[in-house]
């Protein structure tokens, strides 16, 4: 029930230097963003915010309504799993990698 607070500090770190703009075009590869309205560690504003700012020409976002922030593990892990799949399934239809 502790975090390091040395992890804290780099954790804000990464966030500060992902969320600039120079950062988010950059990023050219195909992206999914796997995310839940109801995360109460990050903001679904600021997802949001970055995720348009992606330079991505092929990019996804699956939005999720009962899940905190690990929707993987709560209850739209399921779901979230199906669309991960879908996608790299999609992709490999394409002949096209992540």
């Amino acid at each position: 029930r502790w975090v390091p607070s040395r992890g804290a500090v780099t954790l804000i770190e990464l966030g500060r230097r992902a969320r600039r703009p120079e950062t988010l075009t950059a990023v050219k590869c195909p992206a999914l963003l796997v995310m839940s309205e109801g995360d109460m560690a990050s903001s679904p504003e600021r997802a949001r915010a970055a995720f348009e700012q992606l330079g991505s020409g092929e990019k996804r976002a699956a939005w999720f309504t009962r899940s905190n922030h690990h929707v993987l593990w709560d209850w739209d892990g399921e779901a979230a799993k199906k669309e991960i799949v879908g996608v790299l399934g999609e992709r490999e239809r394409m002949g096209r990698r992540m």
